[in-house]
Parts: C-alpha cells; structure tokens; sequence
C-alpha cells in the first residue's frame, strides 16, 4: 500500500493527561468523549489513546481538541499539555 500524500493526510494533536492508573481511565475518557460528543463527534474526532506509564497520551484530530478538553474537564481529568508531535508529548 502506498503511502498518503502529506496533504491527504489527517492533522492530529496529541493530548497529555495525567490519570494515574491505566486500564480503568481508558474506559472513563471513552465514556466521557462519547457522552459529551457523540458518536458521529468520536468518530469525527478519532480518538487513539496512548498508555505511557503514569500518564495517558490521546491522539486527537486536530479540528476536535477542544471538544475533547471539555469532555475530560467534566469528568475531572485535567489536560497537561497539547503538542503536535509524539515526541515533545
């Protein structure tokens, strides 16, 4: 399979979030981005969520991370950071 053009190619910002444990918050931040956008929203937005130890890593499109900011403030999960690579994140 050939790869995307880089035009072609979605934009997506990574999300840092502190949670603690993992397997428990991956199924909270799904619950709450579905509840707070949907499922034509979630599906929009692609989430992929990334475990790193202490801190949880969301690849988010670019279009949609103020969206899912405010999801994860509801359910009281604060955004550390955003950044535009894997690396910086």
């Amino acid at each position: 399979m050939k790869k995307l053009k880089p035009t072609l190619r979605e934009k997506s910002y990574y999300l840092v979030i502190d949670t603690g444990k993992g397997k428990d918050s991956f199924e909270l931040i799904d619950k709450a981005i579905m509840d707070y956008i949907g499922k034509l929203g979630y599906a929009k937005a692609s989430p992929k969520l990334i475990e790193t130890g202490k801190k949880t890593i969301i690849s988010v499109d670019r279009k949609y991370v103020n969206n899912i900011k405010a999801a994860l403030l509801i359910v009281g999960l604060k955004c550390m950071g955003v950044s535009g690579t894997l690396k910086k994140a």
